[in-house]
């Protein structure tokens, strides 16, 4: 279904509108997905993914943890080129969404010290937005 991506961004700025929650989007995994998938229930089907991502969504986008399970696909996305420092990065990256980037929360959640994690996100250049989990929530 190449209408995918407007359609998808249509029913995420209505939900937005509607429920107040400011989802912007989804992240290009999540979108890749959604694009790969039959949806035999055609935009009905479509339009339920993405509300069940959005209500999932913590943050700005909807992710592929977000998307229920019958929209992933049952072996991750992963090319065979990935070297295990690019899927380490991964695994950090969607663990520090998964934790609104909080660090200390992300630490724990990967079973290992908070200043290993420190050092694994300075040496696989991951970087961080100016607000994480500590930060105060707007009003």
């Amino acid at each position: 279904m190449s209408d995918v991506p407007l359609l998808a961004d249509h029913f995420v700025t209505r939900m937005s509108n509607e429920q107040g929650k400011r989802v912007t989007g989804l992240s290009p995994d999540a979108l890749k997905i959604l694009m790969n998938h039959a949806f035999p229930g055609n935009v009905r089907e479509l339009q339920n993914a993405i509300e069940h991502g959005f209500v999932l969504a913590a943050g700005s986008l909807i992710h592929v943890e977000h998307l229920p399970a019958w929209v992933r696909p049952t072996t991750p996305l992963v090319a065979e080129a990935e070297t295990l420092e690019d899927l380490e990065r991964a695994h950090i990256l969607t663990t520090l969404r998964r934790n609104d980037y909080s660090r200390l929360a992300t630490a724990r959640q990967l079973g290992i010290h908070k200043t290993t994690l420190f050092r694994k996100i300075r040496k696989l250049g991951i970087e961080l937005p100016d607000k994480d989990g500590r930060s105060a929530p707007d009003r």
